[in-house]
C-alpha cells in the first residue's frame, strides 16, 4: 500500500525565449530549470525604479558571489 502524503511533484520549468518578470518568479523556485540559448532572463521593471517581488529578493538575496544585488541594482538581462 502506497502513502500517498510523503508524495511531492517535481516541477520541470523550460526557459525559452524571453523570460521576464512573472515568467522569473514562477520559473526560479522550481526544482529543474532547463534554459535554452536564446533565453533573456531578467526583472525590467528595476529600470524604471520598482523593485523586485518579494519571491525574486529571496533568491536574489542568496545568489553566489553579489550577482543577485547586481541584477536587482541595475536590472542587468541574462542571456542564455
Amino acid at each position: 500500500m502506497y502513502n500517498f502524503t510523503t508524495l511531492k511533484p517535481i516541477v520541470v520549468a523550460f526557459l525559452k525565449g524571453y523570460t521576464l518578470r512573472g515568467g522569473v518568479g514562477v520559473s526560479i523556485s522550481s526544482d529543474i530549470k532547463i534554459v535554452s540559448e536564446n533565453t533573456v532572463f531578467g526583472i525590467p521593471e528595476a529600470k524604471i525604479g520598482y523593485f523586485a517581488d518579494v519571491g525574486m529578493s529571496y533568491y536574489f538575496a542568496r545568489a553566489k558571489n553579489g550577482i543577485g544585488l547586481y541584477l536587482a541594482l541595475t536590472s542587468t538581462f541574462l542571456k542564455g
